[in-house]
Protein backbone atom coordinates (compact mmCIF):
# COMPACT_ATOMS: atom_id res chain seq x y z
CA UNK A 1 0.00 0.00 0.00
CA UNK A 2 1.00 3.59 -0.93
CA UNK A 3 1.70 5.84 1.31
CA UNK A 4 -0.31 8.80 1.44
CA UNK A 5 2.10 11.23 3.51
CA UNK A 6 4.85 12.76 3.34
CA UNK A 7 7.43 14.22 5.93
CA UNK A 8 8.87 17.78 5.75
CA UNK A 9 12.89 15.83 6.04
CA UNK A 10 11.60 13.57 3.40
CA UNK A 11 10.71 16.58 1.26
CA UNK A 12 14.17 17.87 1.80
CA UNK A 13 16.09 15.02 1.32
CA UNK A 14 14.64 14.44 -2.19
CA UNK A 15 15.41 17.58 -2.79
CA UNK A 16 18.85 17.16 -2.25
CA UNK A 17 19.02 13.72 -3.77
CA UNK A 18 17.27 15.15 -6.87
CA UNK A 19 20.34 17.97 -6.89
CA UNK A 20 22.88 15.40 -6.30
CA UNK A 21 21.89 12.72 -9.03
CA UNK A 22 21.64 15.89 -11.20
CA UNK A 23 25.23 17.11 -10.20
CA UNK A 24 24.45 20.18 -9.56
CA UNK A 25 25.72 22.74 -6.90
CA UNK A 26 23.09 24.52 -4.91
CA UNK A 27 23.24 28.20 -7.12
CA UNK A 28 23.09 26.04 -10.40
CA UNK A 29 20.03 24.07 -8.63
CA UNK A 30 18.62 27.56 -7.94
CA UNK A 31 19.06 28.51 -11.39
CA UNK A 32 17.48 25.68 -13.39
CA UNK A 33 14.66 26.16 -11.24
CA UNK A 34 13.90 29.96 -11.40
CA UNK A 35 14.95 30.41 -7.25
CA UNK A 36 17.34 32.26 -5.37
CA UNK A 37 19.88 30.17 -3.92
CA UNK A 38 18.47 30.69 -0.54
CA UNK A 39 15.56 28.95 -1.08
CA UNK A 40 17.22 25.98 -2.00
CA UNK A 41 19.39 26.00 1.19
CA UNK A 42 15.91 26.69 2.74
CA UNK A 43 13.87 23.75 1.28
CA UNK A 44 17.45 21.85 1.80
CA UNK A 45 17.05 22.25 5.63
CA UNK A 46 13.93 21.22 6.08
CA UNK A 47 11.41 24.14 5.19
CA UNK A 48 10.49 22.13 2.10
CA UNK A 49 8.68 23.88 -1.21
CA UNK A 50 4.67 23.72 -1.28
CA UNK A 51 2.26 24.12 -4.15
CA UNK A 52 3.82 24.81 -7.78
CA UNK A 53 7.43 24.50 -6.97
CA UNK A 54 6.22 20.66 -6.04
CA UNK A 55 5.14 20.44 -9.35
CA UNK A 56 8.36 22.10 -10.96
CA UNK A 57 10.04 19.32 -8.81
CA UNK A 58 8.47 16.61 -9.82
CA UNK A 59 8.46 17.57 -13.63
CA UNK A 60 12.23 18.20 -13.22
CA UNK A 61 12.84 14.56 -11.29
CA UNK A 62 10.12 13.34 -14.24
CA UNK A 63 12.41 14.43 -17.03
CA UNK A 64 15.70 12.97 -15.71
CA UNK A 65 13.76 9.36 -15.04
CA UNK A 66 13.88 9.86 -11.66
CA UNK A 67 10.43 8.30 -10.59
CA UNK A 68 10.80 7.72 -6.82
CA UNK A 69 12.19 11.11 -6.50
CA UNK A 70 9.19 12.48 -8.47
CA UNK A 71 6.95 10.05 -6.91
CA UNK A 72 7.69 11.92 -3.66
CA UNK A 73 7.30 15.58 -4.81
CA UNK A 74 4.11 14.17 -6.36
CA UNK A 75 3.12 12.90 -2.85
CA UNK A 76 3.66 15.98 -1.11
CA UNK A 77 1.67 17.97 -2.92
CA UNK A 78 -1.46 15.45 -2.49
CA UNK A 79 -0.65 15.55 1.32
CA UNK A 80 -1.05 19.28 0.61
CA UNK A 81 -3.95 19.76 -1.57
CA UNK A 82 -6.14 17.04 0.17
CA UNK A 83 -5.37 17.81 3.80
CA UNK A 84 -6.83 21.08 3.58
CA UNK A 85 -10.65 19.61 2.16
CA UNK A 86 -10.92 16.47 3.16
CA UNK A 87 -12.35 16.93 6.45
CA UNK A 88 -15.32 19.07 5.42
CA UNK A 89 -15.87 17.64 2.05
CA UNK A 90 -14.19 14.09 1.48
CA UNK A 91 -15.74 13.77 -1.96
CA UNK A 92 -12.83 16.37 -3.06
CA UNK A 93 -10.10 14.13 -1.92
CA UNK A 94 -11.00 11.09 -4.55
CA UNK A 95 -11.02 13.81 -6.82
CA UNK A 96 -7.33 15.05 -5.95
CA UNK A 97 -6.41 11.24 -6.29
CA UNK A 98 -7.60 10.86 -9.47
CA UNK A 99 -5.98 14.21 -10.57
CA UNK A 100 -2.94 12.64 -9.51
CA UNK A 101 -3.02 9.67 -11.31
CA UNK A 102 -3.77 11.59 -14.56
CA UNK A 103 -0.52 14.19 -13.79
CA UNK A 104 1.80 11.28 -13.81
CA UNK A 105 -0.08 10.29 -17.47
CA UNK A 106 0.24 13.80 -18.87
CA UNK A 107 3.13 13.60 -21.46
CA UNK A 108 2.54 9.97 -22.53
CA UNK A 109 1.27 9.73 -26.46
CA UNK A 110 -2.16 10.75 -27.06
CA UNK A 111 -3.02 11.38 -23.58
CA UNK A 112 -1.17 14.54 -24.50
CA UNK A 113 -3.99 16.47 -25.70
CA UNK A 114 -6.49 14.31 -23.55
CA UNK A 115 -4.78 15.89 -20.78
CA UNK A 116 -4.85 19.06 -21.61
CA UNK A 117 -9.08 19.08 -22.48
CA UNK A 118 -9.73 17.14 -19.14
CA UNK A 119 -7.23 20.08 -17.67
CA UNK A 120 -8.90 23.14 -19.57
CA UNK A 121 -12.38 21.95 -18.29
CA UNK A 122 -11.59 21.37 -14.39
CA UNK A 123 -10.25 24.97 -14.40
CA UNK A 124 -13.54 26.12 -16.17
CA UNK A 125 -15.64 23.85 -13.05
CA UNK A 126 -13.73 25.27 -10.68
CA UNK A 127 -14.31 28.78 -11.77
CA UNK A 128 -18.11 28.03 -12.24
CA UNK A 129 -17.52 26.89 -8.48
CA UNK A 130 -16.15 30.05 -7.23
CA UNK A 131 -18.76 32.03 -8.75
CA UNK A 132 -21.54 29.89 -8.03
CA UNK A 133 -20.39 30.43 -3.64
CA UNK A 134 -19.71 33.82 -4.17
CA UNK A 135 -23.45 34.15 -5.00
CA UNK A 136 -24.67 32.34 -2.13
CA UNK A 137 -22.19 34.33 0.06
CA UNK A 138 -19.92 31.59 1.02
CA UNK A 139 -17.02 31.79 2.22
CA UNK A 140 -14.76 28.56 -0.07
CA UNK A 141 -15.43 31.31 -3.19
CA UNK A 142 -11.98 32.83 -2.58
CA UNK A 143 -10.18 29.28 -2.42
CA UNK A 144 -11.78 28.52 -5.65
CA UNK A 145 -10.68 31.35 -7.03
CA UNK A 146 -7.16 31.06 -6.00
CA UNK A 147 -6.90 27.26 -7.23
CA UNK A 148 -8.71 28.30 -10.94
CA UNK A 149 -5.04 31.23 -10.61
CA UNK A 150 -3.04 28.10 -9.44
CA UNK A 151 -4.70 26.07 -12.19
CA UNK A 152 -4.57 28.73 -15.02
CA UNK A 153 -0.97 28.73 -14.39
CA UNK A 154 0.12 25.55 -14.49
CA UNK A 155 -1.98 25.34 -17.97
CA UNK A 156 -0.29 28.06 -19.20
CA UNK A 157 3.42 26.77 -18.59
CA UNK A 158 1.62 23.09 -20.01
CA UNK A 159 0.21 25.09 -23.27
CA UNK A 160 4.04 26.81 -24.07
Amino acid sequence: MKRTSISKQEISDAIRRLRDEMELTQPEFASRLGVALRTIARWETGQPPHGEALVKLAQVADSIERKSIAESFVAALRSEKTSHYAGSEPELKAWAEGLAVAFRFRFRGSAKESWLQIAEHISRVVLYAAHADEEVGDRKSREFHDLHRQLEGALEQYRE
